[in-house]
């Protein structure tokens, strides 16, 4: 509860412009991490993404534009579940009529849980065997963020988020990604 205060604070202080509920799929780890026996690395995955995201003119063609979402992992449900909640403090600039530029921080909290079964799992050449988690474990990472946002209709628009991941860690570095609808009743 205490990660969402913040999020209920901004809401009740601020004289909202906009409300918009968003879906898509989010793709962590962008192109880091073999998934193939081919060596090939991962670029799109289908993890459902669902948001709430709220938009307070600051001033001018600024807004400010946070956003709390939650991203369910799919092709792990027989070995664990993995979910991630996102909160995105971002501004907004609207460059254009149709067009917003998407900037700022974010913070990711993943949680995997399993029943510690094992797992055949491809490594390179054959396979091998693995273990799924036998209790759940929350990991936490900050990421810097950029995107943008059309406005494709009255209601309706599409985004594009790129989040830089451990961005001052050298070996931890990852991108991920965000592809999106807005709709905004």
């Amino acid at each position: 509860m205490k990660k969402i205060i913040p999020f209920l604070m901004l809401f009740i202080c601020l004289e909202v412009h906009a409300v918009g509920i968003g879906m898509g799929t989010y793709v962590p780890s962008f192109a880091r991490y073999q998934d193939e026996v081919d060596g090939s690395k991962d670029h799109f995955q289908f993890n459902p993404y669902f948001s709430l995201t709220t938009y307070f003119p600051l001033f001018n063609e600024y807004f400010l534009a946070p956003e709390i979402g939650m991203a369910f992992h799919t092709g792990t449900e027989d070995e664990y579940s993995k979910r991630t909640m996102v909160f995105l403090w971002h501004g907004a600039y609207r460059f254009s009529e149709r067009m917003l530029l998407r900037f700022g921080v974010g913070t990711f909290w993943t949680r995997i849980s399993g029943d510690g079964e094992e797992v055949q799992l491809p490594d390179g050449s054959g396979t091998a065997t693995f273990y799924a988690p036998t209790e759940s474990s929350t990991s936490y990472t900050s990421s810097l963020d950029i995107g943008i946002e059309y406005v494709t209709g009255p209601q309706w628009g599409a985004r594009a988020d790129v989040f830089l991941q451990r961005a001052f860690s050298g070996d931890r570095r990852t991108f991920a990604y965000l592809l999106s609808m807005v709709f905004v009743p």
